[in-house]
């Protein structure tokens, strides 16, 4: 019941470069495509262009979006807050969101530069691929719900990953 299937995205407000939009719980691809595009648009009117999406969704690879932006000769920026599922340095409980950031740039050459990056030292669908498989993760990546490093995967899924950096 989370995504809205006919969802009625539209810009709430804008003022010149910048615009907020409501993405009505659709699916973070659509939401988050719709927005890029309306950045890319205001980017071209006043040479930069930024947009707030609210209540949209997870949308996948950030970089996805950050690359929508190269393709029209711009440089592309998505970034993405997520719930809580990452201790701080130093803590043990999740308080932090996994939050995903991308940066697009295009090159002189045949790609473009793309980094898509999130914040914590491993991704919980790797986790839950372990779990899957009944394989071990490698140390560091993740607590138990004790707040004590573990390699055993649902332990992981129950406690917290670990933010890049240590």
């Amino acid at each position: 019941g989370g995504i809205n299937a006919r969802p009625s995205i539209r810009v709430l407000e804008q003022d010149n470069a910048c615009a907020l939009m409501d993405g009505d719980r659709a699916m973070g691809q659509v939401s988050g495509t719709l927005a890029m595009e309306k950045a890319i648009s205001l980017a071209k009117q006043y040479s930069v262009g930024a947009v707030s999406l609210r209540r949209g969704s997870h949308f996948g690879a950030a970089g996805y979006f950050s690359a929508m932006a190269v393709e029209k000769d711009c440089i592309g920026i998505a970034i993405s807050n997520t719930t809580a599922m990452m201790a701080p340095t130093g803590g043990s409980e999740p308080v932090i969101g996994n939050n995903p950031i991308s940066i697009a740039v295009p090159s002189s050459g045949d790609f473009p530069s793309v980094l898509d990056i999130a914040l914590s030292i491993s991704s919980q669908a790797k986790l839950m691929v372990a779990r899957e498989q009944g394989k071990p993760i490698p140390p560091g990546l993740a607590l138990d719900p004790n707040g004590e490093p573990t390699n055993d995967p649902p332990a992981a899924l129950a406690g917290t990953v670990l933010p890049v950096g240590g």
